[in-house]
């Protein structure tokens, strides 16, 4: 066996991509019987037949037995007990059979065992390559028995193929991502036997009802069977579900269809069993009243339940039980369209107890077809079929149209035919042109689920447009729109390329879903209307995606959507997924870009026309012609307080323009209350100043009495600058101080009899320091001055410790701090409350301590601190750190603690022994079934 890379360019109208981000389609080639015999092996995979194969040695008259002493080359075929074994290595036989010589095929007297079965069936795709299997030799049919009786023996599903499906197995919900094919192939003299379900080619095609439900369907595309005219026959028998071709093209899916086209067979097929008419228990039609197992004979198609067959002609002459038709034996519920037939058709077996028929076309056709099936319109299952009168000697089919042989040399009279691309007529019949076209253009007709072949048309001139029989994918399509008004839902897995999204249209990829967009010519996803990307949207290698003016595109759900390549601009593009997306490569955003939940995130340069980030990057950029290139904003509350509010931003871009004008964009700020510590604006009027180092800019307008609060300003970017980047501040317009703010204040007991305070400021300026008063109730008004202590009016986080020594009787004590400004003006904040109690036998001072977090020192901190806690009684503790997003980072599991104290040193490392960032992070401590928090502080 030889591995052979083949262009996906050239064989994208057969394959679908085995390899999901490769241009290439790794393909086996089979050259031998030996490789024909190995597809069993690997069911799944896509196989290229590489020239003619004869299988005569299928045949048990001309396979020769071993004998020792005798010089095998490779690739003899010989019989050694009762099976086939094909020659490996070339060698003298010697005294005795060496196994490791030969490789072991089928019973001799069995012939040919099909590929595939119902519990392992082919899933895979085989191009015949217009290549042809001479003299195929089954013979699997069961014994003859009573006209009344089951025969016991025998096997079912019987032909080249034995079962095909789109999985695995045809139980569990384990599907493929692409269409099965079999196709390109023809089969000469083949002399086929089995039970039920019996073909030259196929067997069974069954798409079954899983769990997940399969989305894929299979195609059986441009086969024949025949006769080589040089002495050789055709023929096909079996006992129920036989076709010239196909056994039984079923599906338990009504609206997922295998399909059978451009295909045809010259082949005589006939019953084993003719006359038997044993009744079938699962094939009840009312009570006491049951079908034989004798039934479904076609001369194409045996049993075309659910299935569609289009396209295709039978020629051979067809005798059965009961439900006998010139091309197939029924079609019930599945589709019969622009085909004919010309073989004589016989029933064996009379009217009875039991639904039958005989027919022209199809002997038996029942069930509403759903829309879009196939044909050309929503009723009954056979259209625009026809059948010879003068050949069949029938004059009565259940679908069809009969006409004599004179008929059918004349091209007008086949309503809906296409005698451009696919039938021609060079003698008395039409026939199928060397290649027929097997991929089209596909457009919406209304909104619906992708996977409904109900909501497409197709077409091979984009002039005329028919209903669809199937869905588009890369496998059929050689282009995909999804037209103005129309909505389209992705569910599961699907491949597609050359796909336009029209204006007004949308497709929506569902959630733990994926759109996969592979490589072909020109860009394989052009975005005119929307995109809601829900689930996942992957892009092959080298595949391209494009948004054209008017266009949005909505990152949606909660996954991290990531792209390496294959993103060269988009338009409107909005994020509301809480982890974002991130872009490796250069991108252009020839729009808004909308940041609502989750943000942009770019590893090289990212162009923007404008932004809407109120709440993410707290910043709102006005639309322009000229794009703002190399663009970057990130925010953070690590604001110089109290010289200017909390909340910072820097900003990164350039527009390359000479003129100021066009390098001017109108930018809006937003804050919350709390960045200002609810400044009151409005009684102070004062207006929010912008401040760029030195550079101080006047609003255009803003509102600080909501919140959050907003300001707009016009900011000049750089020319061509492509490090260019600012640090924005708001303040106020006469550089005066907002308030301080105290990020903690707390009092816990230090050395078992003391009270220590601990108070904590982000920044301070023109401040002279802290009174600490105290009182015995909650009346500030009473309270006394304890001390003072001076104000570092540090620009940075700073901790204050301060310890009352003070002699004190048992009770509760309530403290409080007041900020003294150079000005005059002061702020208050508290009271914090702790009680002191005395035990009856002693003077000293006891404090008794609540079970929790007792203290966090130093805090803030770097790069280490100590979680200091208390327990009451003897429990389970463990402590959690999450960060300001609400993600826990680390865990400590600490066992059980006996009553007392206890402390864990942090050095700010995750639970993967990585050093955090600076930010906010909180202690949670689980004690028991109680748990307690407290706010930590990471500065570097």
């Amino acid at each position: 066996m030889r591995l052979k890379f083949f262009s996906k360019l050239k064989f994208l109208t057969i394959f679908v991509m085995t390899l999901a981000f490769s241009n290439l389609v790794l393909a086996i080639d089979i050259n031998t019987i030996n490789d024909l015999w190995n597809v069993r092996n690997n069911l799944g995979e896509t196989y290229n037949l590489q020239g003619d194969l004869n299988l005569e040695a299928t045949n048990p008259s001309n396979i020769l037995a071993y004998q020792n002493n005798t010089n095998y080359a490779e690739g003899d075929i010989i019989s050694y007990n009762s099976f086939a074994y094909y020659c490996l290595i070339s060698h003298n036989s010697g005294t005795a059979f060496i196994p490791g010589n030969w490789q072991q095929m089928w019973e001799v007297n069995k012939g040919w065992e099909p590929i595939g079965n119902e519990i392992t069936p082919f899933y895979g795709r085989f191009n015949g390559n217009s290549n042809k299997i001479y003299n195929l030799f089954i013979d699997r049919k069961a014994s003859p028995v009573a006209n009344n009786v089951y025969p016991s023996d025998g096997e079912d599903y019987v032909g080249l193929f034995g079962v095909v499906s789109n999985g695995a197995s045809s139980t569990s919900g384990a599907g493929t991502n692409y269409n099965v094919y079999i196709k390109d192939l023809g089969l000469l003299n083949p002399n086929v036997s089995g039970r039920r379900a019996t073909g030259s080619l196929v067997g069974r095609v069954i798409l079954p009802n899983t769990s997940p439900s399969r989305t894929h369907i299979a195609f059986i595309e441009n086969c024949f069977a025949k006769a080589d005219g040089t002495g050789g026959s055709a023929q096909v028998s079996g006992f129920g579900s036989t076709g010239g071709l196909v056994g039984a093209n079923n599906s338990v899916r009504k609206l997922r269809v295998p399909i059978i086209r451009f295909s045809y067979a010259d082949v005589q097929v006939s019953a084993t069993h003719p006359f038997n008419i044993a009744q079938n228990p699962y094939d009840e039609i009312e009570d006491a009243y049951f079908n034989p197992y004798n039934i479904k004979y076609g001369g194409l198609v045996g049993c075309n339940e659910n299935g569609t067959t289009q396209d295709s002609y039978a020629l051979g002459d067809v005798s059965g039980g009961d439900r006998v038709g010139g091309l197939a034996g029924c079609s019930i519920g599945g589709a019969i369209f622009r085909s004919y037939s010309t073989g004589s058709v016989v029933r064996n077996i009379a009217p009875g107890n039991y639904q039958g028929g005989i027919g022209g076309v199809v002997g038996i056709s029942s069930g509403y077809l759903p829309p879009a099936l196939g044909g050309t319109n929503s009723y009954g299952s056979v259209e625009d079929a026809y059948w010879d009168t003068t050949t069949s000697g029938i004059s009565t089919s259940a679908g069809g149209t009969g006409m004599p042989t004179g008929n059918f040399s004349n091209q007008s009279n086949f309503n809906n035919w296409d005698f451009t691309n696919v039938w021609q007529i060079t003698g008395v019949y039409p026939t199928l042109k060397n290649s027929p076209i097997t991929n089209f253009h596909f457009r919406t007709t209304e909104t619906g689920n992708f996977s409904s072949s109900s909501i497409w048309a197709y077409s091979d001139d984009q002039v005329s447009w028919i209903s669809a029989v199937s869905y588009p994918d890369l496998t059929n399509s050689i282009s995909i729109k999804v037209r103005n008004n129309h909505t389209v839902n992705i569910y599961d897995n699907w491949y597609i390329t050359n796909t336009t999204i029209e204006s007004g249209g949308k497709i929506i990829i569902s959630n733990g879903d994926t759109l996969f967009v592979e490589n072909s010519s020109g860009d394989d996803l052009i975005i005119q209307g929307d995109l809601d990307i829900n689930g996942n949207l992957v892009l092959g290698q080298s595949a391209s995606l494009r948004g054209e003016t008017g266009s949005q595109v909505s990152f949606l759900g909660n996954s991290l959507i990531s792209y390496s390549s294959g993103v060269a601009s988009l338009y409107d593009v909005i994020i509301d997924n809480p982890n974002g997306v991130s872009f490796s490569e250069t991108l252009s955003i020839n729009g808004v870009l909308s940041e609502e939940n989750g943000f942009l995130s770019n590893s090289a340069s990212t162009s923007i026309m404008g932004l809407s980030s109120s709440q993410v990057r707290y910043l709102d950029i006005s639309q322009d012609t000229l794009p703002i290139e190399n663009f970057g904003v990130s925010t953070s509350l690590t604001g110089a307080y109290p010289s200017y509010i909390k909340r910072e931003w820097n900003i990164q871009g350039f527009i390359n323009s000479a003129v100021e004008s066009e390098r001017q964009r109108e930018v809006t700020f937003f804050w919350d209350s709390s960045d200002d510590n609810e400044y009151d604006w409005l009684t102070s009027g004062k207006m929010p100043i912008l401040f760029q180092g030195l550079t101080k800019i006047n609003p255009l307008s803003y509102n600080v009495a909501s919140n959050p609060r907003w300001a707009t300003y016009s900011i000049t970017y750089d020319q061509n600058n492509k490090n260019s980047k600012a640090t924005y501040n708001i303040g106020l317009e006469d550089d005066q101080t907002l308030p301080v703010t105290l990020s903690s204040f707390t009092a816990d007991i230090y050395q078992d009899e003391f009270v220590r305070l601990v108070w904590i400021t982000e920044s301070e300026s023109s401040l002279s320091g802290y009174n600490i008063l105290r009182n015995t109730d909650n009346e500030v008004n009473n309270a006394i001055i304890i001390d003072f202590l001076e104000a570092q009016n540090s620009n940075e986080t700073y901790t204050y410790s301060f310890i009352d020594d003070s002699q004190m009787s048992a009770g509760d004590y309530y403290y409080w701090l007041q900020t003294l400004e150079y000005d005059g003006s002061s702020q208050l904040f508290g009271p914090i409350i702790i009680q002191l109690t005395f035990p009856e036998t002693s003077d000293a001072v006891e404090v008794p301590i609540k079970q929790g977090i007792t203290s966090i020192y130093p805090n803030p901190f770097n790069p280490t601190t100590t979680i200091d806690f208390y327990v009451v009684n003897e429990s389970k503790v463990d402590i959690e750190v999450y960060n300001i997003k609400g993600q826990r980072v680390n865990n400590f599991d600490l066992g059980t603690k006996a009553p007392g104290k206890h402390s864990l040193i942090w050095d700010a490392s995750d639970s993967n022994n990585k050093t955090l960032t600076s930010g906010i992070y909180f202690t949670k401590i689980n004690i028991g079934n109680n748990t307690y928090t407290s706010k930590m502080i990471l500065k570097k």
